[in-house]
């Protein structure tokens, strides 16, 4: 995956952020509900920034899989395969 620290930084750091801006807007009333909409977007971009890795993984895997011959091949005459 090529952007796990950041995806686990979002996702980690909206998690934290999100009942202490609930806390705030709700029981105290001094927040913005603006304020709890922004972190559940920016929880929502992280799962989608993890989705896509997850799939892009996925797909990767099943091509190396499906083509290890070549890969085989062109490891044994030196060349690459692309």
């Amino acid at each position: 995956m090529k952007s796990t620290l950041v995806v686990s930084g979002t996702l980690a750091t909206t998690s934290v952020l999100a009942p202490i801006l609930w806390y705030l807007w709700i029981v105290l009333g001094t927040a913005n509900s603006n304020f709890y909409f922004g972190i559940t977007l920016a929880f929502n971009i992280g799962q989608i920034f993890l989705f896509t890795d997850l799939i892009f993984a996925h797909i990767k895997r099943e091509f190396y899989f499906n083509n290890i011959d070549l890969f085989k091949i062109c490891k044994k005459i030196g060349k690459s395969p692309r």
